[in-house]
């Protein structure tokens, strides 16, 4: 082969390798950056990617906890993966899962669109409100590839589908296999995260004060510190202790301000807990205020979670009770009005809500 065709399949190789985009946490300072390549080797543990450069291709390693998202090579997608993406921004869940289906079986397709087609069924099968589908999806992604990069969410989800069912035992029993697979595969911060998860068990059964104890421990952890946060914020109002409750909730909030990646999430469980504080001491208005930045402000994905249900719930509650003390008529209207405008928002994310009677019999107060 002469210099110019050698040449020429070199470049031909070079505009065929697929370009993922891998967005990349800063472990130091939480930045995020993006890096680009054909990712080859994915695992819960290390992500590899090759790029070109001058002709030639180098291999590049990621620590997996650090990558936030994948995006695979927008031309290196499947028909069914792109028809898959389509159903689930539709609302299309089971066409998605059927065609996410045939991706993880489909030969052609490269790993990287494998392994996001088996995790892509099991959020599917959570959107759809299927907590069993949800488990034996998580289960299957398991049993298909130990290894995956998404191992660690699929025992989340699974998690969160044996709440979904009040299922404590199931819960108690996919939080143990998450903290032995932790353990066997050498992820000591899966065990950290398994203990929180333990905790929120025990908040369901009502043991607050215990759960409190194992979320201050995890608090300041880099691996568990947000969920430990939050649940440490949920137990002070459950307590109750106003006084502490506003103490962290003030500090979360004072420490986020300026900071930028600060977790929505986060945020919304510190203006909630500030908000209960003040509600409980009769400052309504103020309580308002902070709820609506969980409800309204801060809730741009528009995920649910328990965060974001707690500022729909309490912002209907607080509306109400200032709508309740005003004496102008248009004025208590148009509280009021607010007020069911938030309540309708919670049935419509959160229809099992235990805010629902609540914030409706706080609504019906207002004469």
């Amino acid at each position: 082969m002469n210099r110019l065709a050698f040449a020429a399949v070199v470049l031909t190789a070079s505009a065929a390798a697929a370009q993922d985009t891998l967005r990349i946490r800063d472990p130091k300072d939480g930045k995020i950056s993006e890096k680009q390549g054909e990712v080859v080797t994915l695992t819960h543990k290390l992500v590899e990617y090759e790029q070109d450069l001058g002709g030639t291709r180098a291999k590049l390693q990621e620590d997996a906890r650090n990558v936030v998202e994948l995006i695979p090579d927008q031309n290196g997608r499947t028909f069914d993966y792109i028809q898959a993406e389509q159903a689930i921004n539709n609302g299309g869940w089971d066409e998605a899962i059927e065609r996410f289906e045939k991706v993880r079986r489909d030969a052609r397709a490269r790993d990287i669109l494998k392994q996001m087609a088996a995790i892509f069924v099991v959020r599917a099968q959570w959107g759809k409100e299927n907590p069993a589908g949800t488990i034996a999806a998580a289960k299957a992604l398991r049993q298909e590839k130990g290894d995956s990069f998404f191992v660690r969410e699929s025992f989340e989800l699974e998690i969160q589908a044996h709440l979904a069912k009040n299922d404590i035992a199931g819960a108690n029993g996919a939080i143990s296999a998450f903290e032995e697979k932790g353990k066997t595969d050498g992820m000591p911060d899966w065990a950290k995260s398994a203990e929180v998860k333990r905790a929120r068990l025990l908040e369901l059964q009502g043991k607050h004060r215990d759960a409190l104890n194992i979320h201050r421990k995890y608090a300041r952890d880099r691996d568990a510190g947000e969920e430990a946060t939050l649940g440490e914020l949920r137990c002070l109002k459950e307590i109750p202790d106003w006084s502490a409750l506003n103490t962290k909730s003030e500090s979360v909030i004072s420490e986020a301000r300026g900071k930028k990646g600060v977790s929505p999430r986060l945020l919304t469980g510190a203006f909630n807990g500030r908000a209960e504080a003040a509600l409980n001491a009769g400052k309504t208005k103020e309580a308002l205020l902070d709820f609506l930045q969980g409800a309204m402000v801060l809730n741009k994905s528009g995920e649910t979670s328990l965060e974001h249900e707690a500022a729909l719930g309490g912002g209907a509650v607080a509306c109400a009770k200032v709508a309740a003390a005003e004496k102008e008529k248009a004025k208590k209207d148009t509280y009021k009005h607010r007020a069911q405008e938030l309540l309708e928002e919670l049935k419509k994310f959160y229809p099992g809500s235990k805010m629902l009677k609540p914030a409706h019999e706080a609504i019906q107060a207002v004469k």
